[in-house]
């Protein structure tokens, strides 16, 4: 799997890390060695995880990679339980 990334997209590693994948039949999660190979200058790139025993599944592949260069991306706290929404109870009229 490398050897291809590598050797026919010119493709580097540029970041590594733990990685699950899961099996898609019974649900089963596989640990291995995630790592992200990108060419800078065509821009593909491939996230693969390397297992323990040698083997290698490409979890993605595409094109135009690019640097993010967004907003930062900002996640809502959440509100007290004092503030948080409470229905009203409902009023039956006979």
């Amino acid at each position: 799997m490398t050897n291809t990334v590598v050797g026919k997209y010119k493709e580097q590693p540029l970041f590594k890390g733990k990685g699950i994948q899961f099996s898609s039949i019974d649900g089963q999660g596989y640990v291995g060695s995630a790592m992200m190979f990108v060419n800078q200058d065509t821009g593909t790139w491939s996230l693969i995880i390397l297992y323990g025993d040698g083997t290698g599944c490409m979890i993605a592949s595409g094109k135009e990679f690019e640097p993010y260069s967004g907003p930062n991306i900002n996640i809502p706290k959440p509100k007290p339980e004092s503030q948080a929404y409470k229905p009203k109870s409902q009023v039956v009229i006979p």
